[in-house]
């Protein structure tokens, strides 16, 4: 790869060749990232079976988890579907077709979740208080948190994560043209129209996030009423901050593939992996010094509340970072989340994401093996397993055959199905590890400095978390 400097306001780029499109570490990430949301559900529905199930720390340890996990699935989506986009704005040539691109989006998640809340309607696990045709139109498409104030009320209780992912779908193609636009009108260079203007977007996104924290975000209160400002705090504009952060890795990663020069403390990280992990660990020790407690009814105040987001979002981005970037040598993180175990997890990581909270309430409500509730963890294995069965099937039966319905649709040749040789129920596992040894940059050489920065940013997060119960009690 040329890794030669090209300087921020240069209105040209070097020719490359064909863009990026394989990251073999990217369904482990998608693996990790399922996993500690299933962890945190497990703990509170453990809890909810019995208080003190475990020590106070261990339980404190799985609250933020959720955050942490949806966090990295938004800094993912976030790098993967802007990246054509920032790919086509650097080189001057025309963005992905807009109707082509929603097409595959929303058949990539819909019927998936579909399938999962037809079925946890079957099992008697989601809410609809008082339901009109109305309510039920809305879940089905995802746009109840518009509508329906008190988001666990209505549908699969994590679905609303899917309502401000298929929020970023619709908008991403307008963002993509407005950096674009504003960047020519502007006469600033493809490189500093993003970064301006993303970073813009995401300083607004906190300043929503704050105000939602300090004037909107009371005590829930069921009602339908459309753009309930109390809601403001689940729907897109709080959460564009945590896209931003994937798409500026996307701005990196194509700048980078050009040609260009990466900032120093991305590249740093991305040399290695192990170190964004750490960092991704020091920070969720500072998550439980934030002031969140193990009370899963409690309500966070304002700066709890804003901690928990953001450092959820770092904790989340350290976590899947080592997926987007490429190092000098693979690593064992890397090759941990190139393995075929990480790959198939994260194949079917959207089936698990969904059931892992139906079947936990199901077995919560119903209880079908009465000694099984005297041993937590063997509950908790029973959520994780059944959940990756499940999810297999919904992935093989109804996710798959539906994408490539609509690769077929759209004019694609690309089928997300295996090769015609493998049995349709088998998931093809090795091009991960096959695809990691080319994947490597060689010429990333690690440097003195680069050390510096990793060992300073673990210094300061160590300090921070350390520290971070007397800053709180401050800004109290």
């Amino acid at each position: 790869m040329n890794t030669m400097t090209v300087s921020p306001g240069s209105s040209s780029l070097p020719e490359a060749a064909a863009a990026r499109v394989e990251f073999p570490c990217m369904d482990g990430a998608r693996a990790i990232a399922a996993l500690i949301v299933v962890l945190n559900h497990a703990g509170t529905f453990a809890t909810l079976i019995k208080v003190n199930w475990a020590p106070s720390y261990l339980r404190l340890f799985l609250v933020p988890l959720g955050r942490m996990g949806i966090a990295a699935f938004f800094v993912i989506s976030g790098f993967l579907l802007y990246r054509p986009f920032v790919l086509a704005h650097f080189r001057g040539t025309q963005p992905p077709k807009y109707g082509a691109f929603w097409l595959r989006r929303l058949g990539r998640i819909l019927p998936g979740y579909w399938f999962a809340l037809l079925g946890a309607m079957a099992l008697g696990t989601v809410d609809f208080p008082n339901a009109n045709l109305g309510d039920y139109a809305l879940t089905f498409g995802l746009a109840q948190n518009y509508r329906f104030a008190g988001i666990t009320g209505l549908g699969i209780g994590i679905a609303w994560t899917l309502v401000i992912e298929v929020s970023f779908y619709l908008v991403v193609p307008f963002i993509a043209w407005f950096i674009r636009r504003a960047g020519a009108i502007a006469g600033l260079s493809a490189l500093r129209a993003q970064i301006v203007w993303l970073s813009t977007i995401a300083a607004a996104s906190i300043a929503v996030k704050v105000a939602w924290l300090l004037f909107l975000n009371g005590e829930v209160q069921y009602f339908r009423r459309w753009f309930p400002l109390s809601e403001l705090g689940y729907w897109l504009p709080s959460f564009m901050d945590w896209f931003a952060l994937g798409m500026v890795v996307a701005v990196c990663s194509v700048w980078r593939e050009l040609g260009g020069s990466v900032p120093k403390i991305i590249s740093a990280f991305a040399q290695r992996a192990w170190a964004c992990w750490v960092l991704s660990g020091m920070l969720l020790v500072a998550l439980t010094r934030s002031g969140l407690t193990v009370d899963i009814w409690h309500q966070d105040g304002a700066v709890t509340g804003f901690l928990l987001n953001q450092l959820s979002l770092l904790a989340g981005f350290f976590l899947v970072l080592p997926a987007l970037l490429p190092g000098e040598r693979s690593g064992w993180v890397r090759r941990l989340l190139a393995t075929r175990v990480f790959v198939f997890l994260g194949t079917v990581s959207f089936g698990i994401y969904l059931w892992n909270d139906i079947i936990g309430e199901y077995l919560l409500v119903h209880r079908p093996f009465p000694t099984l509730f005297g041993h937590i963890a063997t509950y908790v294995f029973l959520i994780t397993a059944l959940s990756i069965v499940i999810a297999y099937f919904a992935f093989i039966l109804i996710e798959r055959p539906a994408r490539d319905l609509v690769q077929r649709i759209v004019g694609s040749t690309r089928s997300y199905s295996d090769s015609k040789l493998l049995p349709h129920w088998r998931i093809g596992l090795a091009h991960s590890q096959e695809e990691l040894v080319g994947w490597v940059d060689p010429s990333s050489i690690s440097s003195r400095s680069g050390k510096a920065v990793v060992w300073g940013a673990i210094v300061i997060s160590s300090v921070f978390a350390f520290l971070l119960p007397t800053l709180r009690g401050l800004l109290s």
